[in-house]
């Protein structure tokens, strides 16, 4: 075994052995887990090998430690290639590697996530490696204020998506110059060609007319590769960086190299075999490049704007909540705006983004209150929450908003971010139907059940200015108390009557209207919120809100909501005898159980029942 240790300069040569075993490594785990990406690991081995080696300033037995350079791999399938780069510093073990990876219950998973110290944010879903990188620059520059890297490896078959340039718009905006994209070109994706393949200077126009600034290099050459990386390091031009490299996929054995058919198959034992031996056999550096020097937050630099300045009657901030007459209007959107405000005072890691609807969902009082912490991400919701995501994944409370609606677009973010176990905090204002003059295109109808479906998320529905004011002061709440994930709060456009109560209409512990579904948790589990209290690893989740105002008041709120109006009995189930027969029915009466209408409908109300708090025990089908 040759170790390297911190500090020592490692030479080409070292890295060139380093490229062969990282290639050797991930052949040997991928045939041992029987699935995974091989060949696409082996096209970019000489990438990372340079990069860990003589450019990544990474504190490897400190992964927290703030001064830490930043790799995130957008082409997250490649995960055999990572790993091997963890067992090549020290921090994965070959047993683990090999017999670890892509098994179940284990932390090496097919595609990477945080559960491992040294991962920022989950990767595998294509096109959001970069955009999650944004969201770290962006802390990096503007927040952090440290002169950490972020260092992003991209496929080539992940450049057509329309994410990866709203990123490369929104870096070159933010001039995240700390931003170091290592674009892998190659040529093959899953079913064949790419659509641009090897034209690499295709790529580069793209890239520069987003506002890049390109360095072209052939991917399996060292020297060239040094250089690129030492030149991306001048970040006097305040552009984001893209090491353009053409590779070869399933470089260092010649019967794949390059070759159509190989994506995602791992070679069989004998092939792996032929292929180690062509690769010179299995190796066991450990090798560890360049510390981060200690360093303290720099100025506060100039960020670019395009608000228009705060009106003569902005408030002044305050940390104090904001209340409300009853009897007021208020939207529940102006309230997240005020609420914004005084989380804002009170939390110096509060951040907002917006998708340049501020002066709608009222972000903008933000802007107007703490400029230094409030970014435009403009009509990109896909960055929107992938900038949200890399600034959570820094330590960082973040609140993102648009319409409602819009959301639907960045889904797949929304879900990636769950996976990360990240807090994200999202704002959907012009919720529901009653927007219908705008028409069906900007009417939020599919947003509860979509946020309901991600993992961990909580979803709050305030009623009224009142309510929206104490949904968004559960949050920092939310957070200390470590229940992960997203949480989506809905705003409506009219204001409402601000309804009496001592905290407002969406009290922590009661759940929501009678006919929702808004007590039960993933799965349709009842959660203790109707039993009053809450309990470590559930999440509370408001009720929709009613014309009434009545929302959030649960059982008895809903009963005096309902008082005058007379509703039709259920159709109860017959009451059955201890042997089975119904009641009333003679020893001779055939049927033990009641029609399949009435039985229906006895089940449907009891049912409801069960989701008011019922203890009795739901009837089998």
């Amino acid at each position: 075994m040759t170790t390297t240790e911190h500090g020592a300069t490692i030479g080409l040569d070292t890295a060139a052995e380093l490229a062969a075993q990282l290639r050797v490594d991930s052949v040997r785990s991928a045939t041992a887990a029987g699935s995974g990406h091989p060949t696409s690991s082996m096209s970019a081995a000489d990438l990372l090998a340079v990069l860990v080696t003589r450019h990544l300033r990474y504190d490897w037995d400190q992964p927290r430690l703030p001064v830490n350079d930043h790799l995130i791999f957008s082409k997250g399938h490649a995960s055999p290639l990572l790993y091997s780069v963890f067992k090549a510093v020290g921090v994965v073990s070959e047993d683990e590697l090999l017999n670890g990876y892509r098994r179940f219950g284990q932390r090496l998973e097919g595609h990477p996530t945080p559960i491992l110290p040294w991962v920022d944010v989950a990767t595998g879903s294509l096109g959001q490696g970069l955009p999650d990188g944004v969201g770290v620059g962006l802390a990096g520059k503007y927040l952090d204020r440290l002169p950490y890297r972020v260092w992003v490896l991209t496929g080539d078959s992940e450049l057509a998506e329309g994410s990866i340039w709203e990123a490369f718009d929104k870096a070159s905006y933010y001039r995240l110059s700390n931003l170091i994209v290592m674009a892998d070109i190659n040529r093959l994706g899953q079913r064949g060609q790419t659509d641009v393949g090897w034209n690499l200077a295709e790529y580069a126009r793209r890239m520069e007319a987003f506002g890049a600034r390109v360095l072209t290099v052939d991917g399996h050459d060292l020297t060239a590769i040094d250089e690129a990386m030492s030149a991306a390091a001048d970040t006097s031009g305040g552009q984001p960086t893209v090491i353009l490299a053409k590779t070869i996929k399933g470089k260092g054995f010649s019967e794949v190299e390059n070759k159509d058919g190989w994506h995602g198959k791992p070679f069989p034992p004998d092939m792996a075999e032929r292929a180690i031996a062509e690769l010179g056999g299995v190796r066991e550096l450990v090798v560890r490049g360049p510390r981060p020097e200690p360093a303290q937050p720099g100025p506060v630099p100039d960020k670019p704007t395009t608000a228009p300045p705060p009106p003569a009657t902005a408030a002044t901030p305050s940390a104090t909540s904001p209340r409300y007459e009853v009897g007021a209007k208020v939207a529940t959107r102006k309230a997240y705006g005020d609420a914004l405000v005084a989380l804002g005072a009170r939390d110096d890691r509060v951040v907002v983004l917006d998708g340049e609807v501020s002066n709608s969902t009222f972000a903008d009082e933000f802007t107007w209150a703490y400029p230094d912490r409030y970014f435009e991400m403009f009509i990109a919701e896909q960055q929107l929450l992938a900038a949200a995501s890399g600034l959570a994944a820094r330590g960082y409370s973040a609140f993102a908003s648009t319409f409602a609606a819009f959301f639907t677009r960045a889904y797949d973010f929304i879900r990636m971010g769950a996976i990360s176990g990240l807090d994200l905090r999202l704002c959907g204002s012009h919720a529901g139907v009653e927007i219908g003059a705008d028409g069906p295109s900007q009417m939020a109808l599919e947003d509860l059940a979509m946020m309901r479906a991600v993992h961990g998320s909580t979803v709050l529905y305030p009623s009224d200015g009142s309510d929206g004011r104490h949904a968004w002061h559960q949050l920092p709440a939310h957070h200390a108390r470590r229940l992960p994930g997203p949480v989506s709060r809905r705003g409506d456009v009219p204001g409402r009557r601000v309804q009496a109560g001592p905290l407002g209409c969406g009290r922590p512990g009661h759940a929501g209207r009678r006919r929702g579904d808004a007590a039960r948790g993933p799965a349709g589990r009842r959660h203790p919120a109707r039993r009053g209290h809450r309990r470590a690893g559930h999440r509370l989740l408001f009720g929709q809100a009613g014309g009434r105002g009545d929302a959030g008041r649960g059982r008895r709120g809903d009963r005096r909501a309902d008082r005058g109006r007379r509703r039709p009995p259920p159709r109860r189930r017959p009451r059955l005898g201890r042997r089975g027969r119904a009641a009333g029915r003679g020893p001779a009466e055939p049927a033990s159980h009641p029609p399949r209408g009435e039985r229906d409908a006895g089940f449907r109300h009891r049912r409801g029942t069960a989701r008011l708090g019922g203890n009795r025990r739901r009837p089998h089908r």
